[in-house]
């Protein structure tokens, strides 16, 4: 089953990068394989921050974007 190109949730971006768990209204990125919230879409070094940190996140971290 293919994934949802929009919903509401926790922009990964947000989470790795800052720590910010609020919901907002999320795009899918296929390059990315993650959520991400318009104000991040179009800010490529923040997503660059995020897929550099993505590697290192914890358990608990990655169980929480995959069920947000």
């Amino acid at each position: 089953m293919a994934k949802q190109k929009v919903k509401y949730g926790v922009c990964h971006v947000c989470y790795i990068v800052d720590g910010i768990k609020e919901k907002k209204h999320l795009r899918y990125c296929p390059v990315c394989d993650a959520y991400i919230c318009v104000e991040c879409f179009g800010n490529l070094p923040k997503r660059a921050l995020a897929a550099v940190k993505k590697p290192f996140l914890t358990k608990e971290q990655k169980n929480f974007l995959k069920n947000n």
